[in-house]
């Protein structure tokens, strides 16, 4: 009897453990932004959101990008994250959560999130409701190349495609992962229109 306790319990670790690492919740976040000097909230600010994965396989691990959310402040300054659900793999572990916040005339902000909280790398000031992030001015004599280089380096997580069939939701394909990657590059890319304005003051 002992024995056939012990195969149950074996086999439900087996099965339910990959099921708890399947899926997992994105959010909901929510803040605002203001401005450092006056205090002020800043309207109309571009908040994205992405989020990465670590996929753990034989040969190793790859990192692949999770979702990517962009939105914008209000005349408060406040934004929203709404909740989501995200698509891990049976082997796949959330790996960070990225914030990047940017307003022309005020230098960018960003923020990374690792999920091991041990990571000496991780930035445990942000908050997840009513975060309160405050952007400085851009100066004179201000190295646009350098703030714009920045800019694009936080957004690298975005570019990591990854995908393997024998770890993925069942009828989850190659044409739905692209179109899941695709849009993450679509706000990507709306993000970088507001950025324009760095390059025309290289």
């Amino acid at each position: 009897m002992r024995v056939l306790k012990s195969c149950i319990f074996i086999l439900a670790w087996v099965v339910i453990f990959p099921a708890s690492s399947f899926a997992g919740m994105l959010g909901p976040y929510s803040g605002q932004v203001l401005d450092s000097r006056t205090g002020e909230p800043i309207a109309g600010a571009s908040v994205l959101f992405y989020w990465t994965k670590t996929i753990h396989h034989v040969a190793g691990g790859n990192s692949d990008l999770i979702k990517a959310t962009l939105v914008y402040t209000n005349d408060r300054g406040k934004y929203k994250i709404p909740a989501s659900m995200a698509n891990l793999g049976l082997t796949g572990f959330l790996k960070s959560t990225c914030v990047l916040i940017y307003q022309p005339g005020y230098q960018f902000h960003t923020i990374t999130i690792w999920a091991d909280d041990a990571s000496d790398n991780s930035d445990r000031s942000f908050q997840k409701f009513g975060n309160r992030v405050r952007l400085e001015r851009i100066p004179l004599h201000f190295d646009h190349r350098k703030h714009h280089d920045r800019i694009r380096r936080a957004l690298r997580g975005i570019d990591e495609v990854y995908f393997d069939s024998d770890h993925a939701y069942p009828g989850f394909t190659w044409e739905k992962h692209v179109k899941l990657n695709l849009r993450g590059v679509l706000e990507k890319e709306e993000f970088l229109r507001r950025v324009e304005w760095e390059d025309r003051r290289r």
